[in-house]
């Protein structure tokens, strides 16, 4: 069945669903996203995942077993970030997030998160989080109240997501204060893995214990999440992986993850992550020429954080830019107490 005769059949079948199809399609044609975890999936990575391949799944009864799509993301999952130990059945950065939660800590541990990271996925865990945030004069972390958090809460896991925050950071050095306090390391690069892969931001998997990301955002592969780690922890991340019932995924998305990965070594995705860069610069160079403030002066990746007036609401003018044809994200940062302002994400 060709493609009109298959939109034809749908339309006839259910107009309810084929309405919505359209809509879909019309919104993403004449709408420019700039909310960072919005991408699209790479052609190739969704003609996979539409494919006949979506019948199989694989399901594993121990650690050993794999199939040949999970081998093939495996190995250029370590090949591309050129780390110890790679899992890639996982169908959510949430599902990874409580995965790697549940292996490494107990009941009533404490955690020490930049910006409170991860703490809204551990709905029924009972981990106490406490919070370190960022020094933006510096582009860099807050390394004195980081050092005051560590030594207050002795953390198990210190976290580092830089979800709204676009500068890079000396990740060997978290990984020396973090080692010596006695916790482990665990950073997930979210959004910007797409920019690792590509060389363009510093990779912390030579530093980090945990480096977690979603496969579905800057990777622009399928739905889902790598979990990588250090060889130590491999036997105990599986097993979690296993007993928290992510032992199965279907070969459709393993396949689609697996040319995405290939993707990403390729010279042009590097090309495209420069432009990327590029183009956030110009557009916090243009919002400041405009009078927008920009925390942090500027951005070292895909990531623009600027300030609203104060007396701003967040939500018209999000309303606002989609009229005019522009998808953004509006929050208010952990570190607005500080300063008096909404950021948009």
């Amino acid at each position: 069945m060709d493609r009109e005769e298959l939109l034809s059949t749908l339309k006839k079948l259910d107009e309810e669903v084929f309405a919505e199809f359209q809509d879909e399609i019309e919104e993403q044609r004449f709408t420019m996203s700039l909310i960072p975890t919005v991408n699209a999936e790479s052609p190739f990575a969704a003609y996979l995942e539409g494919s006949i391949l979506a019948n199989v799944s694989t399901d594993y009864h121990g650690i050993s077993r794999t199939g040949r799509f999970e081998r093939m993301a495996v190995e250029r999952a370590l090949k591309c970030f050129h780390a110890e130990h790679a899992i890639v059945r996982l169908d959510s950065i949430s599902a990874a997030s409580r995965v790697v939660f549940k292996a490494l800590l107990k009941s009533g541990n404490p955690v020490l998160s930049f910006n409170g990271r991860k703490q809204e996925l551990c709905h029924g865990l009972s981990y106490r989080f406490s919070i370190f945030g960022a020094d933006w004069e510096n582009r860099d972390i807050d390394w004195k109240e980081l050092d005051e958090q560590i030594a207050r809460h002795q953390p198990k896991i210190v976290i580092f997501s830089p979800t709204s925050f676009p500068f890079a950071i000396d990740t060997k050095r978290l990984a020396k204060v973090t080692h010596e306090a006695g916790a482990l390391l665990w950073i997930d690069i979210g959004q910007n893995v797409g920019l690792v892969a590509a060389g363009l931001m510093p990779s912390p998997v030579a530093d980090a214990d945990v480096v977690t990301f979603p496969t579905n955002d800057s990777l622009q592969g399928p739905e889902g999440a790598i979990i990588l780690c250090k060889k130590e922890l491999a036997e105990t991340i599986e097993r979690s992986v296993i007993d928290n019932g992510h032992s199965a995924l279907h070969k459709n998305r393993l396949a689609a993850l697996a040319v995405s990965l290939r993707e990403a070594s390729e010279p042009s995705f590097r090309l495209y992550g420069q432009q990327v860069i590029a183009n956030a610069r110009a557009l916090s160079k243009a919002l400041q020429e405009n009078g927008i403030p920009i925390w942090g002066d500027g951005t070292d990746c895909h990531l623009v954080v600027a300030a609203l007036p104060p007396d701003a609401d967040p939500q018209k003018t999000e309303q606002k830019l989609h009229r005019a044809g522009f998808m953004i994200k509006t929050a208010r940062l952990p570190d607005a107490e500080r300063r008096p302002a909404h950021p948009v994400l």
